[in-house]
């Protein structure tokens, strides 16, 4: 057998289409006829194939051919063709393709005399045939056919071509032949650079055009003023010919995207790649994207604002620490100290002056329903700079600060509404211990939330937290409102570490100001709830009664009223001294305030008048183990254990016979652990 080698060239003539030229030696064997007048010739051709948009695997072709054919001896048959037609390839195999083609066209044939003189006659010519396509790893291509040929009039016969393409590796940037359907780019928003990582921000729907199936496609997404390098969308192993895919774009934009002031179109590029017989391919398509203003956003999800809470910030952390240290030892100390803290804050920034003004141009009422509306939100530095904000803006300062001094904040939607609230790291049960009104709060999945109205900054802590829960009640009732977990919506959009003076310090009110109007706050909150709480008990206790005395002292303890608290309980014990829960509650306050001897008095007082009681032998075995007396301790935990399994449950510690007294000290309660008993 003969082997010819081919060269080939490709080129794109536009966009979407592959138009190629190749030049291929061919062998031409007489049948027929002609068997008779001509010899074993050969030939070559140098033609152009194009694919036909649209048409699945079909391709026109056209071209130059050159054919000699021996007659006698020094004499030879030369012709010259012109032609055209169809070709069609078939898939077997991702290396393997069978395909057929057929031809016409015009020839002239040139037949040199011995006279010396030259015969020419010219013609009609048809062609048709087909082969083999195997398409081989590393950019290697064979083609293997066979045609019949008859020059009418002249010649016919058989055509046989073999066609070899070797490159060293991969022929990369050969133009791709697909279309493109369709390209959905977002506008970018500089506060969700890192969301757009690993998230979406558009799509372009692709379809294959090549006349058999393409692999790994590859697109990749540049904006080169805000990018390092193109970003790669995940790759799709296979696309058939005329299959269309909807491809994801993803981009890791730099965080100078910040710079923006406003929305700016820059330049992108779409850059697209992928395999075909063998053959890299590529091409790439210029898109404007449009990059919002570093403070836009879009409420098609409400969890979005969170990315704009920035507890990481150095300023932000200064206030939130500087405060929660302030807090803790101001004021009435036995109330939860999340709820006081809460407090604290809420305060200094009353006395900071934020005002709530709401945004004209951009309300969060009106936005909120249009989840294609583009809002303008603050960073809490800058609401602190600029002393004012609207709903999203106080909430976003709030919840912050909050975050930053440890605790965990939320925010709250409602219809055209968002304000926040913080958890206070009670269960339910002890929640609704230490406060009387517990629809004030919120239960959610076995936690508790106090709402709070961030918008009423000059109305006070106290009225900002009962219009908060006023809005959860109206709306949860209506299945209209939401809550939030910041730290659940950083998940999806994670916060991030923009400001423009990082090295601002805020000049925070001073700390005897807001001390000063921290306890005044506290206290009335403290009066305002015994208040409440003592009209309530009218309705369960016999005012003036042993039973009704006793419930007060506990309240005005655990509500800050120390002195009070033990006045009461001490009037009780005087008017009856076997009267076990005032012993037990009075023994608390002795615990609590460190006189762990006299609270194991008390303690034992009362458990001679209710021997076995689980509470009072719990209350002792505590006392006994701060008191480092641990086999008492554990005697005393393994009789509750038999007589109330959950308490003993709930101080398991106390089993461990722990004689270290820092590790003793440290494996101790909460306060709220402590049994308060009512009769």
């Amino acid at each position: 057998m003969v082997v010819f080698g081919s060269a080939s060239f490709g080129f794109g003539a536009s966009e979407g289409t592959n138009l190629s030229i190749s030049l291929t030696p061919s062998v031409h064997i007489p049948v027929g006829q002609s068997n008779g007048l001509f010899g074993i010739g050969g030939g070559g051709n140098l033609s152009v194939v194009y694919p036909i948009p649209g048409i699945a695997r079909v391709s026109v072709k056209g071209g130059l051919g050159y054919t000699f054919l021996p007659v006698q001896a020094e004499i030879s048959l030369s012709e010259i063709s012109l032609a055209g037609g169809l070709g069609y390839e078939f898939e077997l195999f991702p290396i393997l393709s069978l395909f057929a083609e057929g031809e016409a066209g015009y020839y002239i044939g040139i037949l040199p005399l011995n006279t010396g003189q030259t015969n020419t006659g010219t013609g009609f010519l048809v062609e048709g045939g087909g082969g083999v396509s195997i398409n081989l790893n590393q950019g290697m291509n064979i083609r293997l056919g066979a045609a019949y040929k008859n020059d009418i009039n002249l010649y016919s016969g058989v055509k046989i071509y073999l066609t070899a393409s070797l490159k060293q590796g991969k022929l990369t940037g050969g133009k791709a032949n697909i279309e493109i359907q369709g390209i959905d780019l977002q506008r970018i928003f500089p506060v969700f650079y890192k969301y757009y990582d690993i998230n979406s921000l558009g799509n372009i729907k692709i379809k294959n055009l090549e006349s058999g199936a393409i692999s790994n496609l590859a697109v990749s997404f540049y904006v080169n003023q805000f990018m390092e390098r193109p970003k790669l969308s995940t790759g799709i192993e296979r696309v058939g010919s005329q299959e269309v895919v909807a491809v994801p774009l993803f981009g890791l934009f730099r965080d100078d995207v910040f710079s923006l002031f406003e929305e700016t179109a820059v330049s992108g590029e779409i850059i697209i790649s992928y395999d075909f017989n063998g053959e890299e391919r590529r091409t790439s398509l210029a898109q404007t994207v449009y990059i919002a203003n570093r403070n836009s956003v879009t409420w098609d999800d409400d969890k979005k604002a969170a990315a704009f809470v920035q507890s990481k910030d150095p300023g932000i952390i200064k206030i939130g620490k500087n405060t929660a240290s302030l807090i803790k030892t101001t004021g009435n100390t036995t109330l939860n100290d999340e709820f006081r803290i809460a407090a604290g804050i809420f305060t200094l920034l009353k006395e900071y002056g934020i005002s709530y003004v709401p945004d004209p141009t951009t309300p969060y009422e009106k936005l909120s329903k249009d989840d294609r509306a583009i809002d303008y939100l603050q960073f809490p530095w800058q609401t602190l700079e600029y002393k004012s904000g609207d709903c999203d803006d106080m909430s976003i300062l709030y919840a912050s600060i909050l975050e930053s001094a440890g605790m965990n904040a939320g925010f709250i939607t409602v219809p055209g509404h968002i304000y926040t609230a913080f958890e206070l790291g009670l269960t339910e049960s002890d929640a609704k211990r230490l406060f009387l009104k517990n629809d004030d709060l919120i239960f959610i999945e076995g936690e508790t939330w106090v709402p709070v109205e961030t918008t009423l900054l000059k109305d006070g802590f106290l009225n900002a937290w009962k219009e908060g829960a006023r809005q959860w009640r109206e709306h949860s009732a209506k299945k209209s409102a939401s809550l939030i977990r910041i730290k659940d919506a950083w998940d999806t959009y994670k916060p991030v570490g923009f400001r423009t003076n990082a090295d601002r310090d805020f000049k925070m009110p001073g700390d005897s100001q807001v001390t000063k109007d921290f306890v005044s706050l506290i206290n009335a909150y403290r009066d305002t709830e015994i208040r409440r709480q003592e009209l309530a008990s009218r309705s369960v206790y016999r005012p003036g009664s042993p039973e009704s005395q006793n419930w007060l002292g506990v309240l005005n303890y655990r509500l800050g009223n120390e002195e009070k608290a033990k006045q009461i309980l001490r009037n009780v014990l005087e008017a009856k001294g076997d009267y076990s829960p005032a012993l037990v509650n009075i023994g608390n306050i002795e615990y609590l305030e460190g006189n762990y001897n006299k609270a194991h008095e008390y303690f034992q007082a009362a458990n001679k008048v209710k021997p076995g009681n689980a509470s009072v032998l719990m209350a002792i075995a505590k006392t006994d183990y701060k008191l480092e007396q641990f086999e008492s301790a554990m005697e005393l935990y393994q009789k509750v254990a038999s007589i109330n399994p959950e308490l003993a449950k709930q101080n398991s510690y106390l089993a461990e016979g722990v004689s270290d007294t820092s590790r003793a000290s440290d494996r101790i309660g909460k306060k709220e652990d402590l049994i308060w008993l009512n009769e």
